[in-house]
């Protein structure tokens, strides 16, 4: 008799286990699932906004310089591989570069094509901001899960780890310095 209350229990801490086990694996999953859904519309924000940029490169030719390459930088990515955190730097400097062009001329700003562009580039933006804080939110919170007991046993043997930030920091190297302007 003895034995049958023996594997009784032994039954409910395997099945307590494998319970905690099931919730904190799909705690990850959901986690991780969000995370790569805002790093696909990141993607695709990013691609967009290169689409726009080269438009306003060609707006930018068109109107003021043909044989200067405004965003060379830029158009040499093409074909490259690299992170979306550089894209979405390169595009940047291209931005800043556009707008100290445009700012020494104020005929382009009521050009159609500008407008268009513009207001285009407005919303690619926004999109991908909100994206990011998604990313990072859900960063934030896989990370925990990572890192907090009992889900940490879990990620242990499915072999997860931490992710990175949107910015690619790793919070948890040695670097400090890894910032720039």
């Amino acid at each position: 008799m003895g034995w049958i209350y023996a594997l009784l229990v032994i039954i409910l801490i395997g099945s307590a286990l494998g319970l905690v086990y099931v919730v904190c694996f799909n705690k990850l999953k959901e986690n991780d699932i969000r995370i790569k859904e805002a790093e696909s519309i990141i993607d695709e924000s990013l691609r967009n906004k290169y689409d726009l940029m080269m438009r306003l490169d060609l707006l930018l030719q068109k109107y003021f310089d043909k044989d200067k390459p405004y965003f060379k930088e830029l158009k040499e990515l093409k074909g490259q591989e690299f992170t979306s955190f550089t894209l979405d730097r390169k595009i940047e400097e291209a931005a800043l570069i556009a707008l100290k062009v445009i700012n020494d001329e104020d005929n382009i700003l009521k050009e159609a094509d500008y407008i268009n562009i513009s207001n285009d580039i407005k919303k690619a933006d926004e999109k991908l901001s909100a994206a990011k804080s998604f990313y990072n939110k859900y960063t934030t919170k896989y990370n925990a899960l990572v890192n907090h007991f009992p889900s940490s046993i879990v990620a242990k043997v499915i072999h997860l780890e931490e992710k990175r930030y949107y910015d690619g920091k790793n919070l948890n190297d040695d670097i400090y310095e890894d910032f720039k302007l």
